[in-house]
Protein backbone atom coordinates (compact mmCIF):
# COMPACT_ATOMS: atom_id res chain seq x y z
CA UNK A 1 0.00 0.00 0.00
CA UNK A 2 1.37 3.38 -0.99
CA UNK A 3 1.70 5.92 1.81
CA UNK A 4 1.64 9.62 0.74
CA UNK A 5 3.13 12.45 2.76
CA UNK A 6 0.71 15.24 3.50
CA UNK A 7 1.55 18.82 2.43
CA UNK A 8 1.77 19.91 6.07
CA UNK A 9 4.45 17.33 6.87
CA UNK A 10 6.41 18.38 3.75
CA UNK A 11 6.47 22.00 4.95
CA UNK A 12 7.68 20.95 8.41
CA UNK A 13 10.50 18.87 6.91
CA UNK A 14 11.63 21.79 4.73
CA UNK A 15 11.64 24.14 7.73
CA UNK A 16 13.81 21.70 9.72
CA UNK A 17 16.32 21.46 6.88
CA UNK A 18 16.43 25.28 6.63
CA UNK A 19 17.10 25.66 10.37
CA UNK A 20 19.88 23.05 10.30
CA UNK A 21 21.51 24.73 7.26
CA UNK A 22 21.46 28.18 8.90
CA UNK A 23 22.94 26.80 12.13
CA UNK A 24 25.74 25.15 10.17
CA UNK A 25 26.66 28.45 8.49
CA UNK A 26 26.79 30.23 11.84
CA UNK A 27 29.02 27.54 13.34
CA UNK A 28 31.41 27.69 10.41
CA UNK A 29 31.70 31.45 10.62
CA UNK A 30 32.57 31.28 14.31
CA UNK A 31 35.08 28.43 14.03
CA UNK A 32 36.89 28.96 10.76
CA UNK A 33 37.21 32.68 10.11
CA UNK A 34 34.48 35.00 9.03
CA UNK A 35 33.46 34.49 5.39
CA UNK A 36 30.57 36.91 5.82
CA UNK A 37 31.15 40.69 5.61
CA UNK A 38 29.22 41.78 8.69
CA UNK A 39 28.03 45.40 8.94
CA UNK A 40 29.72 47.45 11.62
CA UNK A 41 27.50 48.39 14.52
CA UNK A 42 27.20 52.13 15.08
CA UNK A 43 26.52 53.52 18.52
CA UNK A 44 25.46 57.12 17.79
CA UNK A 45 27.06 60.54 17.57
CA UNK A 46 30.41 61.68 18.87
CA UNK A 47 32.56 64.83 18.79
CA UNK A 48 36.25 65.70 18.51
CA UNK A 49 38.12 68.97 18.86
CA UNK A 50 41.44 70.06 17.37
CA UNK A 51 43.27 73.36 17.85
CA UNK A 52 46.64 74.89 17.06
CA UNK A 53 48.30 78.33 17.04
CA UNK A 54 51.34 79.52 15.08
CA UNK A 55 53.33 82.75 15.14
CA UNK A 56 53.62 84.07 11.57
CA UNK A 57 54.78 87.06 9.57
CA UNK A 58 52.53 89.32 7.52
CA UNK A 59 52.18 88.38 3.87
CA UNK A 60 52.50 84.62 4.36
CA UNK A 61 49.93 82.06 3.16
CA UNK A 62 47.39 79.76 4.80
CA UNK A 63 46.71 76.59 2.80
CA UNK A 64 43.67 74.71 4.09
CA UNK A 65 42.45 71.58 2.31
CA UNK A 66 39.72 69.34 3.74
CA UNK A 67 37.56 66.49 2.51
CA UNK A 68 34.53 67.95 4.25
CA UNK A 69 33.58 70.90 6.39
CA UNK A 70 32.73 74.58 6.59
CA UNK A 71 35.63 77.04 6.54
CA UNK A 72 35.50 80.44 8.25
CA UNK A 73 38.53 82.73 8.07
CA UNK A 74 38.79 86.17 9.70
CA UNK A 75 41.64 88.65 9.52
CA UNK A 76 42.89 90.28 12.73
CA UNK A 77 45.62 92.64 13.95
CA UNK A 78 47.51 89.76 15.62
CA UNK A 79 50.54 88.08 14.08
CA UNK A 80 49.30 84.57 14.66
CA UNK A 81 47.31 81.91 12.86
CA UNK A 82 44.80 80.24 15.17
CA UNK A 83 42.86 77.20 14.02
CA UNK A 84 40.06 75.33 15.77
CA UNK A 85 38.35 72.32 14.25
CA UNK A 86 35.19 70.69 15.59
CA UNK A 87 33.97 67.35 14.25
CA UNK A 88 30.56 65.87 15.00
CA UNK A 89 28.71 62.82 13.73
CA UNK A 90 28.87 59.03 13.63
CA UNK A 91 31.28 57.85 16.31
CA UNK A 92 33.44 55.65 14.08
CA UNK A 93 33.68 58.21 11.26
CA UNK A 94 34.52 60.97 13.73
CA UNK A 95 37.32 58.79 15.07
CA UNK A 96 38.59 58.22 11.52
CA UNK A 97 38.82 61.96 10.77
CA UNK A 98 42.33 63.39 11.07
CA UNK A 99 43.58 66.97 11.06
CA UNK A 100 47.23 67.77 10.42
CA UNK A 101 48.84 71.16 11.05
CA UNK A 102 52.18 72.22 9.64
CA UNK A 103 54.18 75.43 9.74
CA UNK A 104 56.23 75.98 6.59
CA UNK A 105 58.60 78.61 5.27
CA UNK A 106 55.67 80.07 3.34
CA UNK A 107 53.11 80.05 6.14
CA UNK A 108 50.78 77.40 7.55
CA UNK A 109 49.23 74.26 6.08
CA UNK A 110 46.13 72.50 7.42
CA UNK A 111 44.72 69.26 6.06
CA UNK A 112 41.53 67.45 7.07
CA UNK A 113 41.05 63.85 5.95
CA UNK A 114 38.58 61.11 6.83
CA UNK A 115 38.49 57.49 5.67
CA UNK A 116 36.51 54.39 6.54
CA UNK A 117 38.21 51.17 7.51
CA UNK A 118 38.41 49.99 3.90
CA UNK A 119 40.53 52.98 2.97
CA UNK A 120 37.92 54.81 0.90
CA UNK A 121 36.83 58.39 1.50
CA UNK A 122 33.96 59.06 3.88
CA UNK A 123 30.28 58.58 3.12
CA UNK A 124 28.43 61.88 2.72
CA UNK A 125 26.27 62.92 5.64
CA UNK A 126 28.08 60.84 8.27
CA UNK A 127 29.96 63.75 9.87
CA UNK A 128 30.10 67.54 10.02
CA UNK A 129 33.29 69.54 10.34
CA UNK A 130 33.86 73.23 11.13
CA UNK A 131 37.20 74.96 10.59
CA UNK A 132 37.39 78.37 12.29
CA UNK A 133 40.59 80.29 11.56
CA UNK A 134 42.03 83.69 12.44
CA UNK A 135 44.99 85.06 10.48
CA UNK A 136 46.80 88.39 10.25
CA UNK A 137 44.81 90.83 8.12
CA UNK A 138 47.71 91.02 5.65
CA UNK A 139 47.68 87.35 4.64
CA UNK A 140 47.08 85.15 1.58
CA UNK A 141 44.58 82.29 1.52
CA UNK A 142 44.25 79.03 -0.42
CA UNK A 143 41.08 77.24 0.70
CA UNK A 144 39.61 73.94 -0.53
CA UNK A 145 36.66 71.95 0.84
CA UNK A 146 34.76 69.14 -0.83
CA UNK A 147 31.65 69.61 1.22
CA UNK A 148 30.94 72.88 3.04
CA UNK A 149 30.50 76.65 3.08
CA UNK A 150 33.39 79.11 2.82
CA UNK A 151 33.33 82.51 4.55
CA UNK A 152 36.21 85.01 4.50
CA UNK A 153 36.25 88.43 6.20
CA UNK A 154 38.71 91.31 6.61
CA UNK A 155 41.69 90.23 4.50
CA UNK A 156 44.28 92.27 2.60
CA UNK A 157 45.83 89.61 0.39
CA UNK A 158 45.16 87.17 -2.41
CA UNK A 159 42.34 84.67 -2.02
CA UNK A 160 41.81 81.52 -4.02
CA UNK A 161 39.49 78.67 -3.15
CA UNK A 162 36.67 76.32 -4.01
CA UNK A 163 33.92 74.21 -2.52
CA UNK A 164 32.08 71.34 -4.16
CA UNK A 165 28.94 71.69 -2.13
CA UNK A 166 28.41 74.97 -0.29
CA UNK A 167 27.88 78.71 -0.28
CA UNK A 168 30.63 81.32 -0.51
CA UNK A 169 30.64 84.63 1.36
CA UNK A 170 33.42 87.18 0.86
CA UNK A 171 33.41 90.40 2.92
CA UNK A 172 35.89 93.29 3.24
CA UNK A 173 38.58 91.84 0.98
CA UNK A 174 41.36 93.84 -0.69
CA UNK A 175 43.34 91.73 -3.12
CA UNK A 176 42.92 89.45 -6.11
CA UNK A 177 40.18 86.88 -5.46
CA UNK A 178 39.08 83.75 -7.33
CA UNK A 179 36.36 81.66 -5.69
CA UNK A 180 34.33 78.77 -7.11
CA UNK A 181 31.43 76.65 -5.89
CA UNK A 182 29.75 73.75 -7.65
CA UNK A 183 26.53 73.91 -5.73
CA UNK A 184 25.86 77.12 -3.82
CA UNK A 185 25.27 80.85 -3.75
CA UNK A 186 27.98 83.52 -3.72
CA UNK A 187 27.79 86.76 -1.73
CA UNK A 188 30.29 89.58 -2.17
CA UNK A 189 30.51 92.70 -0.02
CA UNK A 190 33.12 95.47 -0.10
CA UNK A 191 35.66 93.72 -2.32
CA UNK A 192 38.51 95.34 -4.21
CA UNK A 193 40.97 93.96 -6.75
CA UNK A 194 40.63 91.49 -9.57
CA UNK A 195 37.55 89.54 -8.44
CA UNK A 196 36.38 86.28 -10.06
CA UNK A 197 33.37 84.42 -8.63
CA UNK A 198 31.84 81.34 -10.29
CA UNK A 199 29.02 78.97 -9.34
CA UNK A 200 27.43 76.10 -11.20
CA UNK A 201 24.19 76.14 -9.30
CA UNK A 202 23.36 79.30 -7.38
CA UNK A 203 22.75 83.03 -7.24
CA UNK A 204 25.44 85.72 -7.07
CA UNK A 205 24.76 88.84 -5.04
CA UNK A 206 27.05 91.67 -4.11
CA UNK A 207 27.35 95.19 -2.81
CA UNK A 208 30.43 97.36 -3.14
CA UNK A 209 33.21 96.38 -5.56
CA UNK A 210 36.14 98.20 -7.16
CA UNK A 211 38.72 97.05 -9.69
CA UNK A 212 37.61 94.33 -12.10
CA UNK A 213 34.68 92.03 -11.42
CA UNK A 214 33.86 88.81 -13.27
CA UNK A 215 30.91 86.70 -12.09
CA UNK A 216 29.37 83.64 -13.74
CA UNK A 217 26.58 81.24 -12.81
CA UNK A 218 25.05 78.37 -14.72
CA UNK A 219 21.79 78.34 -12.84
CA UNK A 220 20.89 81.51 -10.96
CA UNK A 221 20.35 85.26 -10.82
CA UNK A 222 23.01 87.96 -10.59
CA UNK A 223 22.39 91.10 -8.52
CA UNK A 224 25.35 93.45 -7.97
CA UNK A 225 25.02 96.98 -6.57
CA UNK A 226 27.31 99.86 -5.70
CA UNK A 227 29.84 98.73 -8.31
CA UNK A 228 32.78 100.90 -9.36
CA UNK A 229 34.55 98.34 -11.52
CA UNK A 230 34.92 96.91 -14.97
CA UNK A 231 32.13 94.35 -14.82
CA UNK A 232 31.45 91.05 -16.59
CA UNK A 233 28.30 89.13 -15.56
CA UNK A 234 26.96 85.99 -17.23
CA UNK A 235 24.20 83.52 -16.35
CA UNK A 236 22.65 80.67 -18.28
CA UNK A 237 19.42 80.61 -16.35
CA UNK A 238 18.44 83.85 -14.61
CA UNK A 239 18.17 87.62 -14.50
CA UNK A 240 21.05 90.09 -14.36
CA UNK A 241 20.88 93.38 -12.46
CA UNK A 242 23.90 95.67 -12.25
CA UNK A 243 23.85 98.99 -10.41
CA UNK A 244 27.06 100.88 -11.20
CA UNK A 245 28.54 104.08 -9.80
CA UNK A 246 30.37 104.83 -13.05
CA UNK A 247 31.16 103.21 -16.39
CA UNK A 248 34.42 101.29 -16.58
CA UNK A 249 33.07 98.89 -19.19
CA UNK A 250 30.21 96.39 -18.85
CA UNK A 251 29.44 93.00 -20.41
CA UNK A 252 26.18 91.37 -19.28
CA UNK A 253 24.54 88.31 -20.77
CA UNK A 254 21.86 85.72 -20.00
CA UNK A 255 20.27 82.90 -21.92
CA UNK A 256 17.00 82.99 -20.06
CA UNK A 257 16.15 86.24 -18.27
CA UNK A 258 16.01 90.02 -18.11
CA UNK A 259 18.93 92.44 -17.90
CA UNK A 260 18.79 95.72 -15.98
CA UNK A 261 21.80 98.05 -15.95
CA UNK A 262 21.63 101.20 -13.83
CA UNK A 263 24.00 104.18 -14.21
CA UNK A 264 24.20 107.70 -12.77
CA UNK A 265 22.55 110.24 -15.06
CA UNK A 266 25.82 111.79 -16.24
CA UNK A 267 27.34 108.50 -17.41
CA UNK A 268 28.85 108.42 -20.88
CA UNK A 269 28.84 105.12 -22.79
CA UNK A 270 28.53 103.31 -26.10
CA UNK A 271 25.53 100.98 -25.79
CA UNK A 272 25.20 97.66 -27.61
CA UNK A 273 22.05 95.85 -26.46
CA UNK A 274 20.22 92.99 -28.13
CA UNK A 275 17.44 90.55 -27.26
CA UNK A 276 15.80 87.86 -29.37
CA UNK A 277 12.86 87.38 -27.05
CA UNK A 278 11.86 90.76 -25.64
CA UNK A 279 12.24 94.53 -25.83
CA UNK A 280 14.97 97.12 -25.20
CA UNK A 281 14.41 100.30 -23.19
CA UNK A 282 16.82 103.17 -22.44
CA UNK A 283 16.14 106.05 -20.02
CA UNK A 284 18.97 108.14 -21.46
CA UNK A 285 18.77 110.42 -24.47
CA UNK A 286 20.95 108.66 -27.02
CA UNK A 287 22.22 109.02 -30.53
CA UNK A 288 21.79 105.87 -32.56
CA UNK A 289 19.11 103.33 -33.44
CA UNK A 290 16.67 101.23 -31.45
CA UNK A 291 14.48 98.70 -33.26
CA UNK A 292 13.51 95.02 -33.29
CA UNK A 293 14.99 94.29 -29.87
CA UNK A 294 18.28 95.98 -30.66
CA UNK A 295 19.90 99.23 -29.50
CA UNK A 296 23.09 100.71 -30.93
CA UNK A 297 24.02 104.17 -29.79
CA UNK A 298 25.84 106.66 -27.59
CA UNK A 299 24.71 108.27 -24.34
CA UNK A 300 26.19 111.55 -23.14
CA UNK A 301 28.57 111.70 -26.10
CA UNK A 302 29.77 108.10 -25.92
CA UNK A 303 32.32 106.32 -23.79
CA UNK A 304 33.41 102.84 -22.81
CA UNK A 305 31.42 99.97 -24.26
CA UNK A 306 28.34 98.62 -22.45
CA UNK A 307 27.13 95.31 -23.91
CA UNK A 308 23.92 93.55 -22.90
CA UNK A 309 22.56 90.43 -24.59
CA UNK A 310 19.71 88.04 -23.73
CA UNK A 311 17.99 85.26 -25.62
CA UNK A 312 14.81 85.26 -23.59
CA UNK A 313 14.01 88.55 -21.86
CA UNK A 314 13.93 92.34 -21.79
CA UNK A 315 16.83 94.80 -21.50
CA UNK A 316 16.63 98.08 -19.59
CA UNK A 317 19.33 100.76 -19.41
CA UNK A 318 18.23 102.97 -16.51
CA UNK A 319 19.30 106.34 -15.22
CA UNK A 320 19.39 107.35 -11.57
CA UNK A 321 20.29 110.76 -10.17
Amino acid sequence: MNTSISPTIKIVILMVFAIVFAATLVALSVQGGDPVNHARVRFGDDTRHFSETFDVADGATLRLDTDIGDITVTGSEDHTVGITVDIEGDAEDVEDFTVKFKKTDGGVEVRGRTRNHNGWHFEWGKIDARFVVTVPKNFNLRLETSGGDVSVTNIDGTLKGSTSGGNVKITDITGDTHMETSGGNITLKNVSGSIVAETSGGNIRGEGATGTLRVETSGGNIDLRGIRAKAYASTSGGDVRLSLLDNQGVDASTSGGDIVIVFPGETAADIFAETTGGSVHCDFAFRGTIEDGSLRGEINGGGLRVRAETSGGNISIRSVN
